[in-house]
């Protein structure tokens, strides 16, 4: 049996590091909230520990600069 390898997307991991502003506890999750609203991410998880989102998206369709540039860092 063949199996359509087309079909099948390549995605792509990485992560960016959000740092903390004073007085704003919750930016890591508003950035999340942020990135996985743009097109192309599949996964966005925040680490409150390390300050850092992990994203899982398709690179034919955005790269990691870009998502970065997207939400200002």
């Amino acid at each position: 049996m063949k199996r359509n390898l087309q079909s099948q997307k390549t995605m792509a991991k990485g992560t960016i590091h959000v740092s903390p502003r004073e007085g704003r506890s919750c930016r890591l999750e508003s950035v999340r909230e942020q990135v996985s609203k743009i097109a192309g991410i599949s996964s966005v998880e925040a680490n409150h520990v390390s300050h850092a989102l992990s994203i899982e998206y398709d690179p034919k369709k955005i790269t990691l600069d870009q998502i970065r540039k997207k939400i200002e860092l």
